[in-house]
């Protein structure tokens, strides 16, 4: 047994946690999760892949006793069932220098793994994507209604088609989840990229005067589970999407902690 002690020991032991990761929870938006949600399609009907996903041969085991529908792949990560939607998780990354593409790398990676164990014949059309930023439970809700009184609408813009239902906002235990339409590509960094430093930056305004007074200026939203493009004022939305139906059920207000946003 090696024994060590001493004022250089204690350098060594600064220099092991500096490069060593801490087990420590992350800190608000220190890890970002994504998960993308597909149609599946055969001959232009749409298929409901609970009622398929048993069939394909995945490469992974349903192991998650909360989600009988869930395979954990050897790819990384999960593939499952959203009621009629292919779903894909991808793990969460650290919102540390490449990240937006460490992440897009493993969205194409899960889509790629979806495709493969498809028949042939059926074909995916991107529906929804969810993304989460890690958030301490005691700040969950208050960033939740912060980020809907101010960057939900520009992250509305930047996810939203002429068409789209819009943005919802959840509170889940270690994460705030906010899930819009579905985006790849290009896209896809960009979108990452704002939903860490918006949620960093929702954080940091719940624990701080400073920091909420450089936020953009508040939006009147309502507590409720949908806030539609009208709710945030005249400027919004442009004129070319006023005229467009929702192509999903718009939901319907209820009484709630947190707000969801849609159009």
């Amino acid at each position: 047994m090696m024994a060590l002690s001493g004022r250089g020991d204690r350098r060594l032991g600064e220099a092991l946690r500096r490069e060593v990761a801490s087990d420590g929870p992350p800190g608000p938006g220190g890890l970002l999760g994504l998960e993308l949600e597909f149609s599946v399609r055969r001959q232009g009907n749409r298929i409901h892949f609970g009622s398929l996903i048993h069939r394909l041969a995945l490469d992974g085991a349903a192991l998650d006793p909360g989600d009988p529908n869930a395979y954990r792949c050897a790819w990384g990560g999960v593939i499952t069932a959203d009621g009629a939607e292919a779903e894909i998780a991808v793990p969460p990354v650290h919102t540390r220098p490449g990240f937006t593409g460490e992440l897009q790398a493993w969205a194409e990676t899960g889509k790629a793994e979806l495709c493969r164990a498809l028949p042939q014949g059926f074909a995916l059309a991107g529906y929804s994507a969810h993304f989460s930023a890690a958030m301490p439970t005691r700040l969950n809700d208050p960033v939740c209604l912060q980020y809907a009184e101010t960057f939900a609408a520009d992250l509305m813009l930047l996810m939203d088609r002429a068409d789209s239902p819009g943005l919802l906002i959840r509170p889940r235990p270690g994460r705030t989840e906010l899930c819009g339409e579905f985006v790849e590509g290009e896209p896809l960094p960009a979108v990452a990229a704002f939903v860490a430093g918006s949620a960093r930056a929702c954080a940091a305004a719940v624990r701080s005067r400073s920091a909420r007074a450089a936020l953009p200026p508040r939006l009147d939203v309502r507590l409720a589970r949908a806030v539609h493009r009208r709710c945030h004022g005249r400027w919004f939305p442009p004129p070319a999407c006023r005229a467009r139906p929702a192509t999903r059920p718009r939901p319907q207000p209820v009484r709630s902690q947190h707000p969801v946003l849609s159009r």
